[in-house]
């Protein structure tokens, strides 16, 4: 908490996984951050510590870690879901993003690990919402060329052009 308060004048934009799921410190923290006027989000969803049973439309995320997550939401303690989109798969982010509008969540898959997963969040994002920001993974894979994507103002610019617009040289 301490550090919040000494970056109090800052205007974070959002705190991710302070305390991954837990909804005790979550509670805590949201209460300092209205203390101090702190007006971040709070993003929470990434870590998982068990496996779904089977691949549903959370992918390999477990029913409880997801009704977890909406119970936190409900709280208003998590304001974005960082689910991975590995984990979930793209085409149920497609699925679910519904879901998470009608809870008032909102979503940036998580995409570290893996160059090229910025460009397909900012594919989904064009495509179907709700997502606040695009994770940025800094570096280049060998032998793709990302020159046809720009950030212009903030914003990443989306192609219309197969294989998310990303060439191989």
């Amino acid at each position: 908490m301490g550090y919040l308060s000494a970056v109090s004048d800052c205007e974070l934009f959002w705190i991710e996984e302070p305390f991954p799921e837990n909804r005790n410190e979550l509670l805590r923290l949201k209460e300092h951050m209205v203390k101090i006027g702190c007006k971040a989000l709070t993003a929470d969803g990434e870590t998982r510590t068990e496996r779904a049973e089977k691949w549903w439309r959370y992918g390999e995320y477990s029913q409880r870690h997801i009704d977890n997550l909406f119970s936190l939401a409900e709280e208003k303690l998590v304001d974005v879901f960082v689910l991975d989109l590995g984990i979930v798969g793209f085409t149920n982010w497609r699925c679910i993003m519904p879901e998470l509008e009608r809870a008032g969540v909102k979503a940036s898959p998580h995409t570290w690990g893996w160059i090229p997963r910025p460009y397909y969040v900012a594919q989904l994002a064009a495509g179907v919402g709700n997502v606040i920001i695009v994770e940025g993974i800094p570096g280049r894979t060998e032998g793709v060329d990302y020159s046809a994507y720009e950030i212009v103002e903030g914003q990443v610019l989306v192609l219309n052009e197969p294989g998310f617009g990303l060439k191989l040289e």
